[in-house]
């Protein structure tokens, strides 16, 4: 690798990318890349790529200034093309480009099958990426470098030995906030003033292995014994990182990013508490239903958090044991009737087209998710299609049922979207006319939950929807067995009740304001 030895240059450029239509998310992976270069002496920026005007001006540095590295964050997604077209032109200039990510290291050696690419980063890649930059400015050879996949001068592409320690303690790492430059981008508001959804991570990791979900095929972030790993902050860092952006964005409520926030009660509770006292409330949190009880509902209760996001996937009984979640759908339903016994909000998930699955079985999981409607009216269901991603059981499925596997980046593009072409692959019975009632079934969820929310999920409920009560009644049921019977054709009232929402949130945005 000689030929990448570029002594004299210590500016290094990250970027990631938005798929379009896509939220827009605080680069979090980036920010701590960005944040250890600087610890270690390199001058590093984040840059974001959002839509076609950012992407010129991304080009533009590239152009104009001679990195010693540009390392890419790629998605699957169009996005990916993108980074791709910044990747070739860095490489045009000599510019060594480096590409990292989850995705990235499911894909692995796929990746070098792009030529703009010279360096994968594989797994977590805060102490990776400082020795990538000191192999490229001549201090090390590159191939003692762990965890990174790269082409040598004569074209062999080399995998070097996987990291296996475990970076527990992620205080060693800091987690410069002042990289993100316009935090516009990353703003909402809600009735209760500015939310930032994810912009930071209190742990890493998850100890599960759910089949559909990323690597639970590979050993990527297992230690030497083989067991997944959870990697945590102190809860005085994460207070310090919150109280930073209080000061700078005046947020009143945020997110985390982590994988389920409730894996220490003892340590959340800590954190959400101390959260409150700096005038900062969790929006939401995520967790399992296996994790739920009565003492912590109402602990999140007395700390203003009313809503949970917790992981369905599936209504069907052999396609939920297949995937794996160590859970069962009694324990869901235990669970739910706890929630609604408390009065929280519950943000549930289903994915559908799942390798192997029946027509019938789609329909059993559709049928059971909003029979749960029946423990909690004002559920909240969004039902995702399944795509296909390396690295997993589910994948391994997919290709065994026929699924033509890309081999590059390129080729992910279109897989990893909601391609309802792609299932034919998979699903031999999944017509034409199964794929147009699937592209017509994400409108019905997403508004039959909103019906669900308008009519039961308010303690009081403001006049205009009281006014609204009986065309909001009636669109929830119709909605419901047009769902519950698969049946799309001629979807006139979906139309009427998007007016109907538009009402709705025009007095949301007046009560804002």
């Amino acid at each position: 690798m000689r030929g990448f030895v570029i002594m004299e240059r210590k500016k290094i450029l990250l970027v990631n990318a938005v798929n379009a239509g896509g939220r827009i998310q605080v680069p979090v992976g980036l920010i701590y890349l960005a944040s250890n270069l600087k610890r270690h002496g390199y001058e590093c920026e984040v840059f974001h790529v959002v839509d076609s005007r950012t992407l010129d001006a991304c080009r533009e540095k590239i152009r104009c200034h001679d990195y010693l590295f540009v390392g890419f964050s790629i998605w699957m997604g169009p996005s990916a093309l993108d980074l791709l077209s910044l990747a070739a032109l860095a490489k045009s200039r000599g510019i060594p480009t480096l590409a990292g990510g989850k995705f990235i290291s499911s894909l692995k050696t796929e990746t070098m099958n792009e030529a703009s690419i010279d360096i994968a980063g594989i797994g977590y890649c805060e102490d990776t990426i400082i020795e990538v930059a000191d192999a490229l400015r001549g201090n090390r050879p590159l191939g003692d470098v762990k965890g990174i996949i790269y082409r040598a001068e004569d074209g062999e592409v080399i995998t070097t030995p996987r990291r296996t320690d475990a970076n527990i303690h992620l205080d060693r790492f800091d987690y410069d906030l002042s990289f993100v430059k316009d935090w516009n981008l990353y703003l909402q508001r809600d009735h209760s003033g500015l939310v930032l959804l994810d912009p930071l991570e209190t742990q890493r990791g998850c100890l599960f292995q759910c089949s559909f979900c990323f690597h639970s095929k590979d050993d990527i972030y297992r230690d030497e014994r083989g067991k997944k790993q959870v990697c945590s902050h102190s809860v005085d860092y994460v207070i310090e990182k919150a109280k930073y952006l209080k000061k700078v964005t005046g947020v009143n409520k945020i997110t985390f990013c982590d994988d389920e926030f409730w894996i220490n009660g003892k340590r959340s509770l800590e954190i959400m508490e101390k959260l409150k006292q700096i005038g900062i409330e969790l929006l939401y949190m995520r967790i399992r239903f296996s994790s739920i009880n009565k003492e912590m509902l109402r602990e999140l209760k007395r700390l203003n958090v009313n809503s949970v996001a917790c992981g369905l996937e599936s209504g069907s009984r052999r396609i939920f044991e297949l995937m794996n979640k160590g859970q069962t759908l009694e324990t869901v339903e235990k669970k739910l009737k706890i929630l609604q016994e408390e009065g929280m909000k519950v943000n549930t998930s289903i994915i559908l087209g799942n390798p192997t699955e029946t027509k019938a079985e789609l329909l059993e999981s559709v049928r059971y998710t909003l029979g749960l409607r029946k423990i909690n009216k004002s559920l909240n269901i969004v039902a995702f299609v399944y795509a296909a991603i390396p690295s997993t059981v589910f994948g391994d499925l997919a290709v065994r049922e026929g699924f033509k596997k890309p081999d590059s980046i390129r080729g992910w593009v279109t897989a990893s979207a909601e391609n309802h072409d792609l299932l034919k692959q998979w699903l031999p019975w999944y017509t034409e006319d199964e794929k147009k009632a699937m592209i017509r079934r994400d409108d019905y969820f997403s508004s039959n939950s909103t019906a669900a929310e308008l009519l039961y999920g308010y303690r009081k409920k403001p006049l205009y929807i009281k006014l609204l009560t009986l065309p909001l009644y009636l669109y929830e049921r119709i909605s419901f067995y047009r769902l519950y019977y698969w049946f799309f054709s001629f979807p006139i009232e979906a139309k009427l009740f998007m007016k109907l929402f538009k009402i709705h949130q025009h007095f949301r945005e007046r009560q804002k304001k």
